[in-house]
């Protein structure tokens, strides 16, 4: 991440991980604006958790992740480069962006086999629906509420112990 907005000169950086393959564009916006409109370092929706685990947001300064990149000597926040900024919130101005209703017991991430029988399950809802429509989270609650029993394929998957809180 710090070469990468290093050598693009990037003033803010949003971490988008491989495996929450329904990340939300606009839920992306709010974070941004909201770490531009208040001036902050670090600024994510996972902690409380409020929204489904795999629409987790997390932006961060420039200046913020050259500080975690340059001081922290763990080996598990260089490969999750967020936990230095989450573990030292005393050095960063930090924010975080709620749901108005808590949504935390959805799983919307890949990490067990029933993460992904549950994701192919929404994928293909929605490509029989049009091939090229872009879904977003509300589009996925509405699809979850007419067919809960897709939302129990891996209900009974445990939250990432990373974001927790």
């Amino acid at each position: 991440y710090y070469q990468g907005a290093k050598k693009f000169s990037s003033d803010i950086i949003v971490r988008i991980t491989a495996d929450d393959p329904f990340k939300d564009f606009n839920l992306m916006d709010d974070v941004v604006r909201k770490i531009v409109s208040e001036n902050f370092d670090f600024c994510y929706n996972n902690k409380p958790a409020t929204y489904p685990e795999g629409l987790d947001i997390e932006a961060f300064t420039f200046k913020s992740l050259e500080k975690a990149a340059l001081e922290s000597k763990d080996s598990f926040e260089h490969e999750h480069m967020t936990q230095y900024l989450h573990r030292h919130p005393e050095l960063f101005k930090t924010g975080s962006l709620q749901h108005t209703s808590n949504l935390s017991q959805l799983r919307w991430t890949i990490d067990t086999q029933d993460d992904y029988t549950m994701a192919c399950k929404v994928f293909d809802h929605f490509q029989k629906i049009n091939k090229d429509t872009t879904f977003l989270m509300a589009d996925i609650l509405d699809l979850l509420e007419k067919n809960p029993e897709i939302a129990q394929i891996n209900s009974q998957v445990q939250r990432s112990f990373m974001y927790k809180g």
